[in-house]
């Protein structure tokens, strides 16, 4: 009450050079004085009614700043995470790129390749080799299939390993170990010494 009174006296001395003059008015037209009861229980309830409808345009737009308000802090929220997530993209874009250099700087930089050192070293090899699983098709995936498929695998680990071809058009690969010659049975993954690269005595 003491607020809707405040907010009536306030209204009242904004007014009050309109009121006066509307009060003139009414004297010159009816010889009345303004204030008596009738009159002024009617500008009470006109002036309520005004300062009812004052008041409520006054909260919708504070509601509406309040709307505005929590929109705001929304859409801050929702820029700070796309801001996050553009932060963590990047990150990650960098880390990719760095991942393809070094990938790209593997593939390219020559890979020095050397002869197996033992048999034990060929043998585990050719148990970690999947070749020798692959299906065998006539006129498809043959011996000579097997043996290349072999031979880039051992060139891709760093190994020299070649491909012969024997009397019966078989084709195999040949490794040399220390001294020694060995031909491998690329579909069996079968061992099998051949000679001395250098002959003893």
């Amino acid at each position: 009450m003491r607020w809707l009174m405040n907010s009536l006296l306030s209204f009242l001395g904004r007014n009050k050079q309109r009121l006066y003059n509307n009060y003139k008015f009414w004297v010159r037209q009816t010889g009345e004085p303004v204030f008596n009861n009738k009159v002024l229980i009617g500008v009470v309830i006109a002036l309520t009614l005004l300062l009812t409808y004052e008041v409520g345009k006054a909260e919708l737009l504070n509601a509406k700043l309040q709307d505005l308000v929590v929109s705001v802090e929304e859409t801050k929220s929702a820029l700070s995470q796309t801001k996050l997530a553009l932060s963590h993209t990047n990150l990650a874009l960098v880390e990719a790129k760095e991942t393809i250099s070094q990938e790209r700087t593997e593939i390219l930089a020559p890979r020095e390749l050397r002869n197996f050192s033992s048999i034990e070293e060929l043998e585990l090899f050719l148990a970690e080799d999947n070749t020798n699983e692959h299906e065998y098709i006539r006129n498809e995936f043959d011996c000579d299939d097997f043996a290349l498929m072999l031979q880039r695998n051992a060139l891709e680990k760093g190994y020299i390993m070649n491909c012969q071809t024997l009397f019966t058009a078989h084709v195999l690969n040949m490794v040399i170990i220390d001294n020694e010659i060995y031909y491998i049975e690329p579909m069996t993954d079968e061992i099998i010494f051949l000679t001395h690269v250098d002959r003893e005595g």
